[in-house]
């Protein structure tokens, strides 16, 4: 019985002394602290099937920085930084150094105290870095005048027009960031 006794007792203790907190993933339970910072992966799939086989299977993935800027008795304020891959986008390789300057993209959030997502705090800086970046991409596209620069203009300006708001911002660009608190969301 005392064998027993011991050898459970020995074992626990094992498990506390080398038991180690992952630190590639970010804890569902916000209790952060100003200067937290994680990096992860994230990883957008994308299937079609039909008829029962699988017509379409694409994917990307990103490595993204998490950090706590500042944290409050009632919210935390995120920085969400992530390295855009122009790949992922077929640039052609003659326009990847025109658009390399926008290939650090940082987001300011915040969340309340349980992490729900209350909002993007730089959303009119996103929206300005977007519009530039489609007014770029339209002067690149009708520098050969494959297309008409007015074309262009025209059927970009819908997308344009959404991307001018915050909740344009927050739901279209940045969806994962609903994905990633969603969660928390339901309980409050």
């Amino acid at each position: 019985m005392a064998l027993k006794l011991a050898t459970i007792i020995f074992l626990l203790s094992c498990t506390i002394c080398h038991g180690q907190i992952d630190t590639t993933m970010v804890p569902f339970v916000s209790y952060w602290s100003k200067g937290d910072s994680y990096d992860f992966k994230i990883t957008k799939i994308k299937q079609k099937w039909k008829d029962g086989e699988m017509t379409k299977n694409d994917s990307s993935s990103y490595v993204v920085n998490f950090e706590v800027i500042d944290s409050t008795e009632t919210n935390y304020k995120i920085k969400w930084s992530y390295k855009t891959n122009l790949s992922d986008f077929n640039v052609p390789p003659q326009l990847k150094d025109k658009f390399s300057k926008y290939d650090i993209t940082e987001v300011i959030y915040e969340t309340s105290e349980l992490g729900e997502f209350i909002g993007i705090e730089n959303w009119e800086e996103i929206a300005l870095m977007t519009k530039v970046i489609f007014t770029d991409l339209i002067d690149a596209l009708s520098e050969d005048e494959i297309v008409k620069k007015e074309e262009l203009n025209t059927i970009m300006q819908p997308l344009l027009k959404v991307y001018e708001s915050k909740e344009g911002i927050e739901q279209l660009i940045f969806k994962e960031l609903y994905y990633f608190y969603f969660p928390f969301s339901i309980w409050s």
